[in-house]
């Protein structure tokens, strides 16, 4: 239980470094940011606060940050809230499946930051310009509460 909660503090840290980050981030490029500052800066949160803190799998850090920001995304975006939290979830589950993978077979962070950061980059811009837009759903979200 101590492990799981550790993992739950750094993944928590990583999700307000982040946040602060993409508000920022927000602020000086817009939406376009949803496809390169903000993955970028999600990415250096969650694998440095991984590696950082001895012991912390990059897998879980990544799930349980995407549990977090499903829960946000939930609550912040109106209609479309749940189903933008699950894109958003199965995109860090992802991220987080193969930073671990990276950083097993390299034991490199930079090596799973690369890849995380690289495919969370084209994820997001999949969603945004091809999945939402065929849906009819709004083209992307902007921060702050309802």
């Amino acid at each position: 239980m101590k492990f799981f909660g550790m993992v739950w503090l750094t993944a928590a840290g990583a999700a307000v470094a982040a946040y602060a980050g993409n508000l920022g981030f927000f602020r000086m490029a817009g939406r376009r940011a949803t496809a390169t500052w903000i993955p970028l800066w999600e990415e250096a949160c969650k694998v440095m606060a991984a590696g950082l803190l001895p012991g912390q799998p990059v897998l879980l850090v990544h799930l349980l940050f995407g549990v977090m920001e499903f829960l946000y995304d939930w609550y912040r975006i109106r209609g479309d809230g749940f189903f933008m939290g699950v894109l958003t979830a199965c995109c860090h589950g992802l991220c987080g499946g193969l930073a671990a993978l990276a950083f097993q077979y390299s034991g490199s962070l930079w090596a799973a930051y690369a890849v995380a950061a690289l495919t969370h980059c084209a994820y997001n811009t999949a969603v945004l310009h091809l999945v939402l837009p065929a849906l009819g759903a709004a083209p992307a979200a902007t921060p702050g509460k309802r």
